[in-house]
């Protein structure tokens, strides 16, 4: 995105963007990039924990793709990290690598949310019935929620998101924040199997939905439709203001962009003291 920008600042033609080549990470031999891609699990794999991470190796460079401009290669954008690195063919978190920058506005909203939300009235009498892995803990999610990994989800109007259980964090109770922006979405959400029928959720650019405890953190959910045209005009319009804020408008008119937030280590008493 920012190879993108800057092109476009001092050029300004897409015709002049730069060609991006795939070609083999500087320093690395073949030994050190991971094996043919196999297929993604949707449950099968085991909980997140500190005994089952194992680095992540780069992933193994194409042999037949073409090299790309920068403008073709921004829409086939599907996701990024912030925080905690996840990789998202293991579905697995990366303890060793090294933190991607977390934008603080992002954090600040999703600890707002949290906050907002009054927690006795979602589980009092209702979580003593449930298996909390770490112990039941709402009760101290407005005192110590601290989102520390983050998967940004790109869409493009055909693209979907198949249903799937979270099971990578090893808190499996404490809040997801998931932030919607650009064109709406259906949003599933069913059960424990997939036997049970899902809910569908409208979800518009804005909306902030919070995923917690056992059974919503263990659920099915997906997204099996973009809504297309329906981003919102105050995201569209740019009069007035810089190449930049024109490009991200350029963007998200066909776009939805998906912000999720995890807190991967569950809350411990002590923090709140």
């Amino acid at each position: 995105w920012e190879s993108l920008v800057e092109k476009r600042e001092t050029v300004g033609d897409p015709e002049l963007d730069a060609v991006v080549g795939t070609k083999w990470k500087d320093g690395l031999s073949l030994g050190e990039y991971h094996p043919p891609d196999v297929s993604r699990t949707l449950v099968e794999n085991a909980p997140g924990s500190f005994d089952t991470s194992q680095p992540k190796l780069a992933p193994m460079p194409s042999s037949s793709l073409a090299p790309s401009t920068v403008s073709q290669l921004v829409p086939k954008l599907r996701w990024s990290n912030i925080g905690l690195n996840y990789h998202w063919g293991t579905k697995s978190y990366d303890f060793e690598r090294e933190k991607v920058p977390f934008p603080q506005d992002i954090k600040q909203i999703c600890v707002d949310a949290v906050q907002r939300v009054e927690w006795k009235d979602v589980w009092k009498g209702v979580a003593d019935g449930m298996e909390w892995k770490d112990g039941v803990d709402w009760d101290l999610w407005e005192r110590t929620y601290e989102p520390d990994a983050g998967i940004i989800n790109f869409y493009q109007p055909r693209d979907t998101l198949m249903g799937h259980v979270d099971r990578s964090e090893i808190s499996s109770t404490t809040p997801l924040v998931s932030i919607s922006l650009g064109n709406a979405a259906i949003f599933l959400i069913g059960g424990l199997t997939r036997d049970i029928e899902p809910i569908p959720i409208l979800l518009r650019s804005g909306d902030v939905v919070i995923m917690s405890g056992p059974g919503c953190r263990r659920a099915y959910h997906g997204v099996p439709r973009i809504l297309e045209n329906s981003t919102p005009v105050h995201l569209i319009e740019c009069e007035g203001q810089g190449r930049r804020d024109q490009l991200v408008s350029e963007y998200i008119k066909n776009a939805r962009i998906n912000c999720n937030v995890r807190q991967v280590f569950p809350s411990t008493r002590d923090n709140s003291i």
